[in-house]
């Protein structure tokens, strides 16, 4: 039997968009500004929003779908304050990000328990606010470039280290160290002695924090940044030699 040419477009038509438009099965909770969130996606399009907390107990019912990498709220994010909104994406399947916000939701289901974080953000997650991804990155080359860490360092008189700092989650960053561009790598295939690593990185409102760990040289510094006026300053760093 023949298909003719309009039926073999509308054919193809169709099965090109149920490609694009993708739905989920999948709950993710997560919890900022002193409320806990839970988003309920199904199969047949429709999510559901739950609020507890600070901004009230709330109940949010709308329409989704997912085009490419992207899961996208068709209905239900208006006069939601912004609490809700149109784009986000899912890394490694298991954190739903709101691309405008930037903070994240972790998966859970019988077989993956409930986790919670509250402000689980940049860079334990994937960075998707490009000024707020500059920003860390400016601080830590400052962080890295001051009198706190430097002393540590010892490039000239021991011309064999190199500049590396181990992986720390998602962040995504150029940095410097005294005209040395630095090497990122995992810190189990890291096999030099000498390397510098981060812990404990926070992103809040005009506020970022992190420690780094100068190994092979026992030292630790703990950095404080605030934001005052549009212009970035810092605390004295805390600097503990074990």
């Amino acid at each position: 039997m023949k298909i003719n040419k309009i039926t073999y477009f509308i054919f193809i038509f169709y099965f090109v968009q149920i490609a694009k438009a993708q739905t989920i099965d999948k709950s993710f909770s997560g919890c900022w500004a002193d409320t806990f969130w839970d988003f309920e996606f199904k199969k047949n399009g429709d999510f559901t929003r739950i609020s507890n907390g600070h901004f009230g107990n709330t109940t949010v019912k709308g329409k989704y779908q997912i085009e490419n990498d992207t899961l996208k709220i068709l209905k239900g994010f208006k006069d939601t304050y912004g609490t809700i909104n149109e784009n986000y994406i899912i890394q490694e399947d298991t954190i739903l990000i709101d691309i405008k916000l930037g903070y994240g939701y972790v998966k859970s289901s019988k077989e993956y328990p409930k986790k919670m974080k509250c402000g689980l953000s940049y860079p334990e997650i994937i960075g998707t606010n490009e000024k707020e991804v500059n920003e860390l990155e400016k601080i830590l080359n400052l962080a890295l470039n001051s009198s706190a860490t430097s002393q540590f360092y010892h490039f000239e008189e021991l011309p064999t280290r190199k500049p590396i700092i181990a992986n720390y989650h998602k962040l995504n960053a150029n940095i410097e160290i005294e005209g040395r561009k630095t090497y990122f790598a995992d810190k189990k295939d890291i096999n030099e002695k000498f390397f510098l690593e981060f812990e404990d990185v926070e992103i809040y409102n005009k506020h970022i924090s992190f420690t780094v760990i100068i190994h092979d040289e026992g030292a630790e510094v703990k950095f404080y940044y605030y934001k005052e006026n549009e212009e970035w300053k810092s605390y004295e760093p805390i600097v503990t030699e074990k």
